[in-house]
């Protein structure tokens, strides 16, 4: 409505991590697959979770989500909210889990600090 709001919707855009989609399931349950490229922070963090969850619900026959954090180079604690959401929303689907992979040394550690039950399994 306004020129800064504009400007702020953009930022946060611009800030969120890109998202691709590594494989996706068949019709057999198997995990969807997806990378996260950047930074999962707090200005980006609800771009990041909307992208997320387009892809997860673009796949209905995805038995899991597994996210590759292999690239994702800066993680805070607005990015670990993020999620912890997306965990939340994964498990609505019964039987589906979220899992991490590949978290560089500092995003592990962000993780283990805020959020480790993300690393559980």
């Amino acid at each position: 409505a306004t020129p800064q709001e504009a400007d702020e919707i953009l930022a946060e855009d611009l800030a969120a991590p890109q998202v691709a989609l590594l494989s996706a399931p068949g019709g057999d349950g198997r995990a969807l697959r997806l990378e996260l490229r950047g930074e999962l922070t707090a200005p980006g963090a609800a771009a990041g979770l909307r992208s997320l969850l387009d892809l997860w619900q673009a796949h209905p026959q995805a038995g899991s989500l597994e996210l590759d954090l292999g690239r994702l180079f800066a993680l805070d604690s607005g990015g670990t909210a993020t999620l912890l959401e997306l965990r939340q929303a994964v498990r609505r689907r019964p039987g589906a889990d979220l899992s991490l992979r590949g978290a560089s040394p500092d995003v592990r550690d962000v993780l283990e600090r805020s959020a480790p039950e993300l690393l559980a399994g």
